[in-house]
């Protein structure tokens, strides 16, 4: 299943490159640490073809090394105002998630996915205004 899922990637970024526009895969369910992710991609191993990454859906004991590593294949991400950290739930340390950015020198879109359980109308103003200061 895999070496087809492969094939069909490079095939689909074939086409998606001639219109300049890349893949991405998320890095969620099964594909839940950096390490099958990055393998996934360098599997694929097609230009067009990246990581959509997700600050959220790491699955391992410390999702900020995932993160981090996993950050130089990123084309898009999305951060999360919570991380799973074993069972349990915290807030993001948007801090330490933007510096892995900044370290790799990522330049495409940072976006913030709240699902946290706080009223959004309250809650996301002022995670918008931290997030833009530490991204300027």
């Amino acid at each position: 299943a895999d070496l087809w899922a492969i094939e069909s990637l490079r095939e689909c970024c074939d086409y998606a490159g001639k219109h300049g526009i890349f893949l991405g895969i998320e890095n969620h369910d099964s594909i839940g640490s950096s390490k099958t992710l990055i393998q996934f991609v360098k599997a694929v191993n097609h230009k067009w073809f990246a990581v959509n990454l997700d600050s959220g859906n790491f699955r391992t004991p410390n999702p900020y090394v995932d993160f981090a590593s996993s950050a130089p294949y990123a084309v898009n991400v999305q951060l999360k105002a919570e991380l799973r950290i074993g069972k349990d739930r915290e807030s993001a340390d948007f801090e330490r998630l933007i510096n892995s950015l900044k370290k790799v020198n990522y330049q495409g879109y940072v976006i913030l996915e709240y699902e946290a359980e706080k009223d959004p109308y309250v809650a996301i103003p002022p995670l918008l205004r931290k997030i833009r200061k530490l991204l300027s």
